[in-house]
């Protein structure tokens, strides 16, 4: 009986493992965090009014969580007016390569490679075809992420290189 109790509890204590370590392995992933987008620092080449941009990366079972939650000033009329316009972009990847599917964005999917532990390449697609690409480098001090990023939309070239510290 008290060999069969031990069976059970070592066979307990390796699911347990099995299911936590890759959280402990992501959760040191330098990615993990928050950051908050760092206006006076970023450049686009089409113009933005980006207020807010704060970007959420977690840790979970099936890779990393990754959440962009952005506010814009819109102008209105030209008279001078704007007002802001809130949206939220999400998505779950790991570093294989494969294609993620998107929600909130005019993205279809996303992709990504690790290039070392401070670099990624991330692939963006619209129907199967890729309009974006972006390199994220993260400071050797781990508290500054920047994405540099070209694209094209509706036949037209852009880049963007965005700025963001660590909450």
């Amino acid at each position: 009986m008290k060999h069969l109790a031990m069976t059970i509890a070592s066979a307990v204590v390796a699911v347990i493992l099995g299911q936590v370590s890759p959280l402990l392995a992501q959760a040191k992933d330098p990615l993990i965090g928050v950051w908050v987008f760092d206006r006076g620092k970023s450049s686009f080449s089409q113009g933005t009014d980006i207020g807010k941009r704060i970007l959420t990366f977690e840790a979970v079972k099936d890779g990393i969580k990754h959440t962009t939650d952005t506010t814009e000033n819109l102008n209105v009329g030209g008279g001078g007016f704007s007002f802001p316009d809130s949206y939220q972009v999400v998505y779950t990847f790991k570093f294989d390569g494969k294609d993620n599917q998107v929600l909130g964005a005019s993205l279809d999917t996303v992709s990504f490679k690790r290039v070392n532990s401070s670099t990624i390449e991330r692939t963006g697609k619209i129907m199967g075809m890729v309009v974006e690409t972006a390199t994220w480098t993260i400071s050797p001090d781990g508290k500054i992420l920047t994405m540099t990023t070209k694209g094209t939309s509706d036949g037209t070239e852009y880049t963007s290189v965005q700025v963001f510290n660590r909450q």
